[in-house]
């Protein structure tokens, strides 16, 4: 080309007279221009975005979930009432198995990796 842009050319009313066209003035900073980064063109086609309408999520009257078993200490959950896992590492009792470790050192026979409850 000859250093001839069309868009230099168009005004704003020429361009918003075309169906579904936009106008807007871009000036390049100093750097831009130094950069030779191209200027924008000032008369563009909008783009039609359709949004659609969401549907409302279906109501439900479920019941509230149970909650989560935990693990329950000597003042919820009597050392003797535990049921064993029979795990007697941490690692395997918790990280594999997913149940509780509370050593009873002074309980005799108190299960020390129990399931939660």
């Amino acid at each position: 080309m000859n250093g001839l842009d069309i868009n230099d050319v168009v005004t704003r009313q020429t361009c918003e007279s075309g169906s579904g066209c936009c106008y807007e003035q871009v000036t390049l900073s100093f750097l831009e221009r130094g950069l030779g980064v191209r200027k924008p063109p000032t008369c563009y086609k909008k783009m039609s975005v359709v949004i659609a309408p969401t549907q409302a999520a279906p109501t439900t009257t479920a019941a509230p979930a149970a909650p989560a078993p935990v693990c329950k200490d000597r003042d919820t959950l009597a050392p003797t009432s535990r049921e064993d896992c029979g795990q007697f590492d941490y690692h395997e009792c918790v990280r594999v198995k997913g149940c509780c470790y509370m050593p009873e050192i002074l309980i005799p026979g108190a299960p020390w990796c129990f399931k939660k409850t």
